[in-house]
């Protein structure tokens, strides 16, 4: 599966029979990030902040979203659609509205949501993602030219160096981990 994610806050505005409506697409890395960004998005004197996110987990796709007080199913789930429908993972969406005094209605309300979200979506710098194996190797200092040698040979990515008393730990990513190499903490991660 290809997903893509965005890069940056970015924020679009429209207004549908004067209710206002805010959309606000940024990417997440995990639940808390989530929740700390939904704070300095949110505001406080909107009518309703409802929001869908998108993340990858190694136990699996993580997706939940959030009506906030609109008629179920009217708000959360059209801003999760839109992340599925443009194949975005780790990123969230808040939609701010402010009621402008119209009802809209339930067909209404689920275009008005998804129209923001898609406008937030198509205003945002947006990149691929990959997903690759991430995995630490600890080696002696003697061992250390060899590894660097599979490193380059192999292709793969070194995140991370720190030297300890016995050798030095690396964090590397790849497509695949090469024989031969033994590994520490392995798991599937998105860049």
């Amino acid at each position: 599966m290809e997903w893509k994610t965005v890069t940056d806050f970015h924020s679009e505005r429209i207004n549908i029979k004067r209710s206002e409506f805010y959309a606000t697409a940024f990417p997440v890395e995990g639940e808390r990030d989530f929740r700390e960004k939904l704070k300095m998005v949110s505001r406080r004197d909107a009518t309703h902040n409802c929001w869908a996110y998108r993340i990858y987990s190694t136990n699996g796709i993580l997706e939940h979203s959030s009506d906030d007080g609109e008629p179920s199913g009217t708000a959360g789930r059209p801003i999760l659609g839109v992340l599925k429908k443009y194949d975005l993972m780790n990123v969230a969406i808040v939609v701010t509205r402010y009621f402008g005094g119209v009802k809209l209605g339930v067909r209404g309300l689920i275009e008005a949501y998804s129209l923001a979200a898609e406008l937030a979506v198509k205003g945002s710098r947006i990149r691929n993602l990959s997903l690759v194996k991430e995995f630490e190797v600890e080696v002696s200092y003697s061992e250390l030219n060899n590894i660097f040698r599979m490193i380059e040979t192999a292709g793969l990515d070194l995140v991370k160096t720190t030297y300890t008393e016995k050798g030095v730990r690396l964090l590397l990513h790849g497509a695949k981990i090469p024989e031969g190499i033994e590994v520490k903490d392995v798991r599937d991660v998105l860049i």
